[in-house]
């Protein structure tokens, strides 16, 4: 059974989320000026990932974006710790990962990197692995994505 949902609170939640978003991306941007290490997620040719780009398999890439930005918390988390131990820690991990169709991370590898880290690799995938993305209502539908992290200072 389908519940209605009142437009006015879908709304109020959608600015909700939107307000999060930018909070955290401003405190990104705070941190990384502050003198912090922080990291940024593009694609190898330093552009940023096209979300408007409809996925063939049923989930688009916005809501895949949506919640990389929302782990990219826990990912810079690992990064500062791994700083701790190597100070010019830095480069890029490319990642792919499966997304089943439940929304769990059933595959994730490491399939580039410039970090010549393998405990802080090893670390970003364990991380990956425990994201949880949004149900989609097409069965059997494996998405594999292909996903880049730049760690800088």
């Amino acid at each position: 059974m389908q519940k209605n949902v009142d437009p006015i609170i879908y709304l109020a939640f959608i600015g909700a989320i939107c307000v999060g978003v930018c909070i955290i991306l401003l405190f990104l941007g705070a941190e990384q000026n502050a003198g912090y290490m922080a990291f940024s997620l593009t694609k190898p040719d330093n552009s940023l990932p096209d979300i408007d780009e409809p996925m063939a398999d049923g989930r688009s890439k916005a809501s895949i974006q949506r919640i990389v930005a929302q782990n990219s918390a826990i990912l810079r988390h690992a990064y500062n710790r791994a700083l701790r131990e190597k100070p010019d820690l830095e480069g890029r991990i490319t990642v792919r990962f499966a997304i089943n169709e439940f929304g769990k991370i059933i595959s994730v590898r490491v399939i580039e990197s410039t970090m010549n880290d393998p405990k802080f690799e090893r670390i970003v995938v364990h991380k990956v692995r425990n994201w949880k993305f949004e149900e989609i209502d097409k069965p059997g539908d494996v998405t594999e994505v292909t996903y880049p992290f730049v760690f800088t200072q």
